[in-house]
């Protein structure tokens, strides 16, 4: 039995966790077990491949899959997810119009300030 008293539970698991189908098994944790858990954490790294996830299917594969072989079928694998080359064309086909606007935004202002990467 977890017992808490006055201390905060935080559970932060790595960005692969999310990347992969052990997504389900971790949120299954929190509902089912940590039920008590004030505070998930975890990063943005990798969010371009939760996009390219969206844009098109993504298909379920193995850990264990040999990325040179996948890599000259034109498939990608994310953990054990495997995106097509397609997806990622997609994606920066959706991306690339969008920084673009975001260069010409800070090119056009006065003062000319360029947005760090992490205030963009």
């Amino acid at each position: 039995m977890l017992q808490r008293g006055s201390k905060k539970l935080i559970l932060s698991p790595g960005i692969q966790i999310w990347k992969t189908t052990l997504e389900a098994e971790v949120h299954y944790m929190y509902r089912q077990i940590f039920f008590q858990v004030d505070c998930v954490v975890t990063t943005a790294g990798g969010i371009e491949e939760d996009f390219i996830k969206c844009l098109a299917p993504t298909y379920l594969g193995d850990f264990h899959l040999k990325g040179k072989d996948l890599r000259e079928r034109g498939i990608n694998r994310i953990g054990n997810l495997l995106a097509p080359n397609d997806n990622y064309c997609l994606f920066e086909e959706w991306i690339t119009p969008i920084l673009d606007s975001m260069v010409q935004e800070q090119t056009e202002q006065v003062s000319a300030l360029v947005w760090p990467a992490s205030e963009t």
